[in-house]
Formats: structure tokens, C-alpha cells, sequence
């Protein structure tokens, strides 16, 4: 079984680069992936979290959309999302399709408005609603790609 990725989201490059370097203090292995960084660089740090030369990578949200993995078990919100819909791509990926196994999302609030957004998001899931904006309603997540909000 391969082992599982984690993905720290941080809402700026600048965030990135200073939990890159606190991790760095403590002897944990990562990657960092942000906009700021030259595409073939961000693209060579991708391909190496796939291959499992690293199982963390902590990124902004240039690495929450486009980006096909079913490696990442967790993903953290270290930066709790501007909006639901960056939120909505960030935890999607976990349970991608085809994944036999799940993930978790974890998410830190620390700032007073990040709570009515944090609650809009939760009201949504538990009356399996959609979100303003959203296309599609949030669905009762099947237990092949059951994951779990923590």
C-alpha cells in the first residue's frame, strides 16, 4: 500500500516559506509549492511529492485546483480558506475519484472572520446543501471515498 501524503495550505507564499522554515528547525522533511516559484520548478516539486520523495507538501492554493493526485490522506488548512469555494477544492484533494481510501481535512481557526464562513460550511454539509456559488450540492460521500472533517 502506498503511503499517504499530507498537503498544508497556507493563504501566501510568504506563510509557506516561514512554516517551510519552522518545519526545517524541527527536522521535518517537505516541500514547499507556490505561485511564486518558476512553473518548471513547481511542476519538478509536484512530480516529486507523487513519487513519495517527501510525504509533505506545503503549498497555497495554486496547488488546490488542477492538480490530479490520489496520494494525499490529509490535507491541513494551516490558513483557514478565503472563501468556501477555495476550501471546497482544497479538501477535494482527498477521496479523489477512483480512490479506494479516504482522507481527512484539518483545518486551524485562528481569526474571528474566518468563523461565519467556517459555520456556512458546516450547515451546508450536515443539511447536504449547496453553498452559494456552487454548481453542485455537497452529496453524501459513498464509503468507498468516505472522508471525514475533523
Amino acid at each position: 500500500m502506498e503511503h499517504k501524503g499530507v498537503l498544508v495550505f497556507c493563504n501566501s507564499a510568504s506563510t509557506v516559506n516561514w512554516l517551510g522554515y519552522s518545519l526545517e528547525e524541527m527536522s521535518v522533511r517537505h516541500m514547499r509549492l507556490q505561485g511564486q516559484m518558476p512553473a518548471t520548478m513547481r511542476e519538478g516539486t509536484f512530480r516529486n511529492f507523487q513519487k513519495g520523495s517527501v510525504d509533505v507538501l506545503i503549498c497555497t492554493d495554486i496547488a488546490s485546483r488542477g492538480l490530479d493526485t490520489r496520494r494525499v490522506g490529509l490535507v491541513v488548512n494551516y490558513d483557514f480558506p478565503e472563501t468556501h469555494t477555495d476550501y471546497i477544492h482544497r479538501a477535494g484533494r482527498v477521496g479523489r475519484a477512483g480512490g479506494s481510501e479516504g482522507g481527512e481535512v484539518l483545518s486551524f481557526v485562528t481569526q474571528p472572520w474566518d468563523v461565519e464562513l467556517v459555520q456556512r460550511i458546516e450547515t451546508a454539509a450536515r443539511r447536504r446543501t449547496s453553498l452559494p456559488g456552487m454548481e453542485s450540492e455537497i452529496q453524501k460521500p459513498s464509503h468507498e471515498t468516505d472522508f471525514k472533517e475533523m
